[in-house]
């Protein structure tokens, strides 16, 4: 007796489609780490292993696939920023542990995305969460003496941005690099600090990435 298939049930296509959608977007943060952000939509598919129609029937442009890869970084550093606070055994290892965070999962090269993308939606919620938990990280820092007097949550953050990988470096050699320099970075907020801060401390509003693509 011959069988006969069964058409997958509609819970089996969204669970496909969901699957797929993680490796899209997942494609997506490496390409345009790796290749900038004038990469094509046609390298993330051929990296994610789907087709072009299959990407565009989920992100009808480049930019709708920016804008979802952006909210997925900021609402997971969100989620990191939380877990730190509230499982480290102080304010500063805490920070540390963010931050560490931040460079391990590529999510620096993402942050410059935000400056040009908040002037309100979904972006700019997923923002305004993230930055009132780096503050709540910042000034438990702060309270416990361990970081540097006048340093920010909009430093901290500009600070991380500097972190991005180097597109015409191998990808394991960028990120052993970006953790080398995040050492340096962290003993340079550790109070007191050897040297006198130049300058006033950088303010949200301020961080406005020119060379990034306008997601709003």
């Amino acid at each position: 007796m011959a069988t006969v298939a069964r058409k997958p049930s509609a819970g089996g296509r969204r669970a496909e489609a969901e699957r797929n959608d993680v490796t899209v977007l997942a494609a997506a943060r490496d390409v345009f780490i790796e290749h900038g952000w004038d990469a094509p939509v046609s390298a993330v598919a051929a990296r994610a292993g789907v087709g072009m129609g299959s990407i565009y029937r989920r992100y009808p442009s480049k930019t709708d696939l920016l804008r979802e890869m952006c909210l997925g970084a900021m609402r997971r550093a969100t989620e990191e920023a939380r877990a730190a606070r509230d499982e480290e055994p102080d304010g500063w290892s805490a920070l540390r542990r963010f931050m560490r965070c931040m460079v391990e999962a590529r999510s620096c090269s993402l942050f410059v995305l935000i400056g040009n993308s908040v002037d309100g939606g979904e972006i700019a919620e997923a923002v305004a969460g993230l930055r009132a938990e780096m503050d709540t990280l910042v000034d438990a820092a702060h309270r416990q003496g361990a970081l540097r007097d006048g340093v920010t949550s909009a430093d901290i953050y500009l600070l991380l941005t500097q972190l991005r990988s180097a597109p015409s470096i191998d990808a394991a050699r960028a990120g052993e690099l970006q953790l080398r320099f995040l050492d340096v970075i962290l003993d340079g907020l550790a109070a007191p600090g050897a040297t006198t801060l130049t300058g006033g401390a950088a303010t949200w509003p301020e961080l406005v990435f020119r060379d990034a693509p306008e997601l709003s």
